[in-house]
C-alpha cells in the first residue's frame, strides 16, 4: 500500500477521535439528538479508519475488501441520518 493511504487513514482516526470527544461533551451539554447522529457518524468513520489501518499491515485478514467496507460505512451513515430524519416528525 501506499504511504498516502496510511497518513490518510491515520489523520481520519485522529480527526474522528477528536470530533467523537468533542460531539460527546456536546451531547452532554446540550442533549440535542443531532448530536447522537454526529457521535454514531464519527464512530463509524473511527471504526474504519482503525479496520483499514488493521488491514494496511497485515495484523488480520479480512473477507472483504476496503472497497467494499468504505461502501457498507457510507451506508451505515445515511442510514443514521435518515431515522434522525424519521425522529423528527
Amino acid at each position: 500500500m501506499s504511504n498516502f493511504t496510511i497518513y490518510a487513514s491515520s489523520l481520519s482516526m485522529v480527526v474522528s477521535a477528536f470530533l467523537l470527544v468533542v460531539a460527546s461533551r456536546a451531547f452532554i451539554r446540550v442533549r440535542s439528538r443531532i448530536f447522537v447522529s454526529l457521535i454514531a457518524v464519527f464512530l463509524v468513520i473511527l471504526v474504519e479508519s482503525v479496520i483499514s489501518l488493521v488491514s494496511l499491515f497485515d495484523l488480520v485478514t479480512l473477507p472483504f475488501s476496503l472497497d467494499d467496507m468504505l461502501v457498507f460505512g457510507n451506508i451505515i451513515v445515511l442510514i443514521v441520518f435518515y431515522a434522525g430524519v424519521l425522529g423528527r416528525k
